[in-house]
């Protein structure tokens, strides 16, 4: 399976600091742009299926890139939301909360209050891929979401951790990026609460 990944494209609340999670968000007009540029990149690429996140900022950034694939179905799904941050999510942190936050994030067991642990997060992940992985062995598949979801799938196909996905500045998932993947099995297995350590992400995050 080929799988193209695509982060949505920023939002007002990205360029404001505010973290978002399971809030939908808008997009900025530099993230209009970001979603067009990434359009076009796309436009000629052949794609079976897209998956999208329910979240507006992701379906909106899908909106402009299946523009040029009207044939192409989307389906939304739930698995494909950001991580949940609880009691954070429409919070402008400050520089020492968001300091913080950075230091706690992917630390095992770690969880925001009312939210979701790094292995919830990649498990969920995980499920979704296996079930995608199923459909479509021999397809190109699109999916379009958040960082968060792009750091586990890219950790899940590594079989290595979220947190040596975050610490490494090349995988990194920006927004409007997009990132290829050969898939011919999943090399992670699910997870057991601790069995992934802390890392340290920006503001970007979500």
């Amino acid at each position: 399976m080929k799988l193209i990944f695509v982060r949505h494209g920023q939002t007002e609340e990205n360029a404001n600091g505010i973290i978002q999670g399971h809030l939908h968000g808008k997009l900025s007009q530099v993230g209009i742009k970001q979603a067009k540029i990434a359009a076009d990149a796309l436009k000629l690429e052949h794609i079976d299926i897209a998956y999208v996140s329910e979240l507006a900022r992701a379906k909106d950034t899908a909106n402009e890139i299946m523009k040029f694939h009207p044939r192409v179905p989307v389906v939304y799904l739930p698995e494909l939301k950001e991580r949940h941050y609880g009691e954070l999510q429409g919070k402008r942190l400050t520089d020492e909360e968001m300091e913080k936050l950075d230091k706690d994030e992917f630390r095992p067991g770690f969880r925001p209050l009312g939210g979701e642990s790094t292995e919830e997060l990649y498990n969920r992940v995980f499920g979704m891929l296996e079930k995608i992985l199923s459909k479509h062995k021999n397809d190109t598949v699109i999916i379009v979401s958040h960082s968060g979801v792009g750091m586990a799938i890219a950790a899940i196909l590594k079989n290595s951790s979220i947190e040596d996905v975050a610490n490494n500045s090349r995988s990194m998932f920006k927004n409007g990026e997009i990132k290829i993947f050969e898939i011919e099995s999943l090399k992670g297995t699910r997870l057991n609460a601790g069995h992934q350590s802390g890392t340290q992400r920006k503001k970007s995050l979500t």
